[in-house]
């Protein structure tokens, strides 16, 4: 015995003469027949075209994000420089009474220069 294409063996197959079978049938092909015509009349139509509101807007990039970012932070301050106090003098073949005097005499003056400095810290 050879099978039939679309059967399985053992199969009785569709009861075509039932009338939901048919009626089931007749509204698929009433649809194929709907969907075929649409198609028809929209592949000779021309639709409108929407226009977008900005044709042309890209959405900004992570890097133009980061830059707008930086720009609105606000930049600190830099703090003033302390002016660098000069290094004590060398020892010299001078008297020790005269090399003593010099000494303090810049021991005095780094004093009152660092005086002057934290001043104006106080100021700011």
């Amino acid at each position: 015995m050879k099978r039939s294409l679309g059967h399985k063996a053992g199969g009785l197959g569709p009861d075509t003469e039932n009338s939901a079978y048919k009626s089931k049938l007749e509204k698929t092909k009433r649809i194929a027949q709907y969907a075929q015509k649409v198609r028809t009349d929209h592949k000779h139509k021309e639709f409108p075209k929407r226009k977008s509101v900005n044709p042309r807007y890209q959405p900004p990039s992570k890097s133009e994000i980061a830059q707008q970012y930086a720009s609105k932070i606000p930049r600190p301050i830099p703090a003033k420089r302390k002016p660098k106090l000069s290094p004590l003098p060398a020892m010299s073949d001078k008297e020790p009474s005269i090399l003593r005097e010099e000494i303090l005499q810049e021991r005095v003056r780094r004093h009152l220069q660092h005086k002057r400095i934290l001043e104006d810290l106080d100021k700011v």
